[in-house]
């Protein structure tokens, strides 16, 4: 599936991959475990031993306003990508790095995105690396049946035939160098 841009070129998936667009509102204001919790429908599906709910001191809620954002994301087929290819792709593409919050959003919109898009589950994974314990991880909301969990996982691990890699398509077309 090819995504026109705002540019007037068209995105062309990874090699064995695919992409989609979602719009969402990302708000700066919620505090960090209200957040977590409503990226996981609520229910909430993401204990609270989690790594991901010791790392709200790194994205402490701010004042300003709610923002529409435009996001990419990318799947690299059966054989997955690695951090390093998703990234290069991404940066490739003028395309800028999702954070957290613009995950969550995602979560929090497309609770049944897995279903729309024809997979049985799937993780939508922020492109900003985080450090935690000092090691790279990788943010993620996961989903599929009635579930979701928000994850904190290394970013050797992320991948997987289920990985989305989200990215933001700036307003001007153009990421910045």
């Amino acid at each position: 599936m090819k995504i026109e841009t705002t540019i007037s070129r068209e995105l062309v998936p990874p090699p064995g991959g695919r992409l989609h667009s979602v719009r969402v509102l990302v708000s700066p204001q919620r505090e960090w475990q209200k957040a977590i919790n409503a990226a996981s429908l609520d229910t909430p599906d993401t204990p609270d031993d989690y790594n991901v709910r010791k790392v709200g001191d790194l994205y402490p809620p701010t004042t300003g306003p709610v923002e529409e954002v435009e996001m990419i994301l990318a799947n690299f087929g059966p054989n997955g990508g690695s951090w390093t290819k998703v990234l290069a792709w991404g940066k490739a593409n003028d395309l800028a790095l999702a954070v957290p919050r613009q995950v969550i959003a995602i979560g929090e919109k497309y609770p049944k995105l897995h279903e729309k898009l024809g997979m049985n589950s799937m993780h939508v994974v922020a492109t900003a690396e985080c450090v935690f314990m000092g090691d790279g991880r990788a943010f993620g909301v996961w989903w599929g049946r009635d579930e979701g969990v928000v994850t904190l996982s290394w970013v050797s691990d992320c991948g997987g035939d289920d990985a989305w890699f989200a990215f933001v398509r700036p307003p001007n077309g153009r990421a910045g160098k």
